[in-house]
């Protein structure tokens, strides 16, 4: 039986986060970090080494204890311990607020999914997608202060594979108030953290100990609250269900991989077969990050079954989300376990394709831990 503190750390902490939370970034950051090359891993820590910021308030859910003292200990550059800083910045770079989310003109999910093709709500190329394309450039181009660039695209990379933060329906789903075990809140925060929750708390004992035989896996968790979970997450999922997956992931159309857009409002003249992507995808995508095409099938699943029919109706009333219908939909599928899983391979896929060197293993995107 897991601790009590533990137990109430995690209780208590999550119903106070969003965006995912802490503990879902922090895990998106924790499956990257299995996948960087060596050469990658040195330049990330050469970037944050520079950086300033409070440990203490990042890594808030460092309670957990690992029983072993033979497994690598994370270094200090732990992609995790940065995760959740864009949220915690909010306050004083108020202008990255609208950075978290993207909101596609006419969407209404689940009667009408529309991603972007009428455009986006809001100011020009100011959204989750276009940021996670700014911030890579701005790697890539290794400008001051790539610190807070790499730091950004560690969490919009993380916001990106969370449903809510693809759609405007209610803000993400902030208005539509719903029940979830008895208790008040909206549908927003179900998905941020009350789901990711409860599956952490029912993962199966048999993941509380260390893999002895996965040491990739094991270098990278950090003894927090969520280990087994993510334990499970690559057992079941990275090396189980998605193993023949894993590739198209991470893979960007090879349609859009020779075109190089500028950051003025010019597009390039387009063959007929890239007319269906003059917009919006060519104002994110390239060959090494491609956010439109990565996001498009997670917002469709707003059509297929993330909205119950129970809140369908804009004037619904506060219905209870945890039922046996709605949960076993998102357990059969693994559904959060497989978002957090693209959120870090892709991630590790982008950081990969920046920072690591020719003489490194030939995949071009990134590699897989061996078990």
């Amino acid at each position: 039986m897991r601790g009590i503190i533990p137990f109430v750390s995690l209780c208590s902490l999550i119903w106070q986060t969003h965006a995912w939370g802490a503990v879902g970034h922090e895990i998106v950051a924790t499956i990257a970090e299995m996948y960087l090359f060596d050469s990658t891993r040195e330049a990330i820590c050469d970037i944050l080494s520079s950086s300033k910021f409070n440990e203490e308030d990042i890594d808030i859910f460092n309670n957990g204890e690992i029983n072993s003292t033979d497994i690598e200990k994370p270094s200090s550059c732990h992609l995790a311990k940065v995760a959740a800083w864009a949220d915690q910045v909010k306050g004083r770079m108020r202008w990255s607020s609208a950075l978290h989310y993207v909101n596609g003109i006419g969407d209404h999910p689940p009667s009408t999914c529309v991603f972007g093709e009428k455009g986006w709500e809001g100011k020009p190329r100011i959204n989750v997608l276009s940021a996670i394309q700014n911030t890579t450039e701005w790697l890539v181009e290794n400008k001051p202060g790539s610190d807070e660039a790499l730091k950004f695209l560690v969490h919009f990379m993380g916001d990106m594979h969370m449903p809510l933060h693809l759609t405007g329906r209610n803000k993400g789903g902030n208005g539509d108030r719903v029940k979830w075990q008895g208790r008040s809140t909206n549908f927003h925060s179900v998905w941020d953290s009350r789901i990711i929750s409860e599956l952490i708390l029912l993962t199966p004992r048999k993941y509380d100990r260390p893999l002895p035989n996965a040491p990739s896996i094991e270098s990278r968790l950090r003894g927090s609250i969520y280990d087994p979970f993510i334990r499970q997450i690559m057992i079941e999922g990275v090396y189980g269900q998605w193993s023949e997956d894993i590739e198209s992931w991470i893979s960007c159309p090879d349609t859009i991989s020779s075109l190089q857009l500028s950051n003025t409002e010019q597009r390039p003249l387009l063959p007929d077969s890239l007319e269906h992507y003059s917009t919006p995808i060519l104002e994110t995508d390239n060959s090494l990050a491609c956010p439109y095409h990565w996001a498009k099938p997670i917002h469709d699943l707003h059509c297929q079954f993330i909205w119950p029919p129970s809140i369908a109706n804009e004037n619904h009333k506060t219905v209870e989300i945890y039922t046996p219908e709605y949960m076993n939909i998102l357990r059969k599928d693994k559904t959060l376990e497989r978002m957090l899983s693209m959120g870090g391979l892709r991630l590790a896929a982008i950081l990969n394709g920046v920072y690591a060197t020719e003489g490194e293993p030939s995949s071009r995107k990134g590699v897989i831990p061996h078990v």
